[in-house]
């Protein structure tokens, strides 16, 4: 699962409680083909999620960026690092910044 489809998974508010996150996660592992589950492959409700606060259009690049560096480096952070130029000390900082650090196993 990628850090943004985590991330929406996680502020959504489940009024269905768990019954209600089993039933979308049954039905996008069911039609979903490749070994990423991504944010558009969640349903519509899930995909607009707002953060709690908005995001500048310098940051939405930064943290898209940051996910498809990611995604690339299929979860290695070091190498996701290298992609971008930076350091993994500031990939951290930045993951966590962005609401993508939920931990070690979500990547």
């Amino acid at each position: 699962m990628s850090p943004t489809a985590l991330q929406s998974l996680v502020q959504w508010s489940w009024p269905g409680n768990i019954g209600e996150l089993v039933e979308v996660l049954t039905a996008v592992a069911a039609d979903v083909q490749s070994t990423v589950i991504e944010r558009s492959h969640l349903p519509e409700q899930l995909q607009t999620i707002q953060s709690r606060r908005k995001m500048t259009m310098l940051e939405e690049a930064e943290r898209d960026t940051i996910t498809r560096a990611l995604a690339t480096a299929s979860g290695n952070k070091s190498q996701a690092a290298e992609l971008l130029g930076i350091g993994r000390t500031t990939l951290y900082r930045r993951m966590r910044h962005f609401g993508l650090d939920e931990g070690e196993g979500s990547l």
